[in-house]
């Protein structure tokens, strides 16, 4: 008789590390749990730089700088306000929510420029800026204090995790994004082929008789002039 393998049961996954001593993995690893814990609040902290990024990206491109700097800057500050307020368990009151939407949309700025001129060549410099100015948010969320020398001192007490977790998440982002956008293109040629028959028939029709000759449509010939006169 063969030996029945005996199932493993799953081990508790070890308590994380206190934050000052945290790895940028763990931090990422911790901020997925957390965000998987509270997923459709998560959800929908997206919509609005989701929706921003496709007005962004389906835009003529002389306004596509324009739009990033407003639309896109301010639905991504108030997506990042707002998920303040999910991992610290507080409900953000509106006027904080604005005041912080206000400064992280200005901070956003020179990233947006960065990206804006240089491509992904600014990517780096971008997520640095952000690492020590991009904590204004929370400064103004959870301490309530319009202060970037408390953003810049919170940055350099733990330079690694501000900016590597930035790094990360975008390099996420950028891999996430290429992606969806190769998946879409090919198979988008396919749902055009299978649509483009039905929508192409009514045209074909006309310009088929008149090359095979039906003298019963000889003037419906006439009419879309495919036939010489």
């Amino acid at each position: 008789m063969a030996r029945q393998k005996r199932r493993r049961e799953p081990q508790p996954a070890p308590p994380p590390l206190p934050p000052e001593t945290r790895t940028v993995g763990q931090l990422v690893a911790e901020t997925i749990r957390l965000y998987g814990s509270r997923f459709w609040r998560s959800l929908a902290l997206g919509i609005a730089p989701a929706a921003a990024g496709l007005v962004v990206a389906e835009s003529p491109g002389v306004a596509r700088l324009p739009l990033a700097l407003t639309v896109a800057a301010v639905a991504a500050s108030l997506s990042f306000a707002l998920a303040t307020g999910v991992v610290a368990g507080e409900r953000i009151p509106r006027r904080r929510l604005a005041e912080a939407t206000a400064f992280g949309a200005i901070t956003l700025v020179p990233a947006v420029v960065l990206l804006g001129l240089f491509g992904i060549l600014g990517l780096l410099p971008a997520v640095f800026w952000l690492g020590f100015a991009g904590l204004i948010v929370p400064v103004i969320t959870l301490e309530r204090r319009r202060s970037y020398a408390r953003a810049f001192e919170l940055a350099r007490a733990d330079l690694t995790h501000a900016v590597g977790s930035l790094a990360t998440l975008a390099l996420v982002g950028l891999l996430t994004a290429y992606v969806l956008f190769f998946t879409l293109r090919s198979a988008g040629p396919r749902h055009l082929a299978a649509a483009l028959p039905r929508r192409r028939a009514p045209l074909l029709r006309p310009a088929r008789t008149c090359r095979l000759g039906a003298p019963t449509e000889e003037a419906q010939c006439r009419r879309t002039s495919c036939c010489p006169t």
